[in-house]
């Protein structure tokens, strides 16, 4: 039984997605609620929060849908 966390390594977002990279495989039998998260985009001088649509685990990948447009 493994009883280390998996740790952050990495994480880039592109347009309306986040990725968030781990060190090991993660459980799919646990996927989070996209509730979960909490997402605040700078525009300007301004931090506008976003919602997270959806939540999607491949391997040791997390990755986060962000509703409303871009974040570039």
């Amino acid at each position: 039984m493994d009883i280390v966390a998996p740790v952050y390594q990495s994480g880039y977002f592109e347009s309306t997605t986040i990725t968030l990279i781990y060190s090991e495989v993660l459980r799919t039998s646990t996927v989070p609620s996209s509730s979960s998260f909490t997402v605040s985009v700078l525009t300007g001088t301004r931090w506008i929060a976003r919602s997270v649509t959806a939540v999607t685990i491949n391997g040791n990948t997390v990755t986060l849908i962000i509703g409303g447009g871009s974040m570039m």
